[in-house]
């Protein structure tokens, strides 16, 4: 046991002189965050934003489109500049500036400039809120229009058939007065047992910094015994070259381990200190006797880092660091157990 502590404590302060470690570290702090920096806007985003509701006309609009029946939520905004920056953030789904002559514009009938429209690329239910702005701005538009042309046709103002023409029009704006619908149930071919959602069932911080120790746990054994140690092979037994490629596995993932248990708990992404702690210890662990393993079939340093590629696309691919692809195809689960990565997602 004495020896195994003086080999590693040696590996250790080894590794840590080395240019490389510290570069990789510095790297694994720009990459997580780089990543954590990333808003992509919510899939299931409903708000729409409002703003520029400066005169009576808007006002009556945006009520109109408040008492829908509609899949989006109207948040008011006072200030556009806010809506700009919330539209952007992701924060509400895309956004609708009315403007500041509004009413003016829509009764000379240069309706060009009337509305501004503000969405991003992941604005995907942008035009189906486009089409709910247009509803409630034409069933306000046509009250007017009928009010008019019922006062040019009949000659004379009449409160009492204004309102019967308004309520007859309404009634033809009603879309439940055209369509009947009927729900029907049908039985579905997935499982009843739900899946999480791919934003809780990822943890991108924690499989980069996992990425990260099996890729130098790996590159640390493919290359123990070359270069300056490439003599040590001779004067070793059997059983010492395994321990050495072992401990040479676990030097390189300690440095790893801390940095990015500091990062996650710095960014509060964790699941739990104890957790967090246990699991990257455990898998560093295992990284070191799965890339002996690996190490067995390549036999050398050069094979190792051919393979470095290989393995960053098959773990991106399989584990749960930014996409679920278990969700899609479900024998992605089962591949997850050949590398010690499992760990992290258990």
């Amino acid at each position: 046991m004495e020896k195994w502590l003086t080999w590693y404590r040696l590996l250790l302060k080894a590794n840590l002189k080395k240019k490389i470690t510290w570069q990789i570290l510095i790297a694994l702090v720009l990459l997580v965050l780089l990543f954590w920096g990333i808003r992509i806007p919510d899939v299931d985003n409903t708000v729409v934003g409002i703003g520029g509701v400066a005169d009576d006309y808007a006002e009556e609009v945006v009520a109109v489109m408040q008492e829908m029946d509609s899949v989006f939520t109207f948040e008011i905004y006072a200030d556009t500049g806010t809506l700009y920056e919330d539209v952007t953030s992701g924060a509400v789904e895309c956004g609708f500036i009315f403007s500041d002559d509004f009413e003016e514009q829509v009764t000379e009938g240069k309706l060009d400039e009337a509305v501004t429209y503000l969405c991003t690329p992941y604005a995907a239910k942008g035009e189906v809120a486009k089409e709910t702005v247009f509803a409630a701005f034409f069933q306000v538009y046509s009250d007017e229009i009928l009010t008019d042309v019922s006062a040019e046709i009949f000659a004379e103002e009449d409160e009492k058939r204004t309102d019967e023409i308004l309520a007859a029009a309404a009634e033809y704006l009603d879309d439940s007065s055209l369509f009947h619908i009927e729900e029907v149930y049908v039985e579905s071919a997935v499982e009843d047992e739900v899946r999480e959602s791919e934003e809780e069932s990822t943890y991108p911080i924690q499989g980069i910094v996992g990425l990260v120790i099996i890729l130098v746990t790996f590159l640390a054994v493919g290359s123990c015994f070359e270069g300056k140690n490439r003599g040590l092979r001779r004067f070793l037994g059997r059983g010492d070259r395994m321990l050495f490629q072992y401990l040479s596995g676990l030097a390189a993932a300690a440095p790893v381990i801390a940095a990015g248990l500091i990062l996650i708990f710095a960014l509060q992404v964790q699941r739990g200190i104890l957790r967090e702690i246990a699991t990257f210890a455990l898998m560093g662990v295992a990284a070191a006797a799965w890339s002996m393993v690996l190490a067995f079939f390549l036999r050398s340093e050069t094979a190792a880092v051919s393979c470095v590629v290989i393995l960053v696309i098959v773990h991106l691919a399989l584990y749960p660091v930014f996409w679920d692809a278990a969700q899609y195809v479900p024998a992605a689960e089962y591949l997850r157990c050949l590398s010690p990565m499992i760990l992290l997602y258990l």
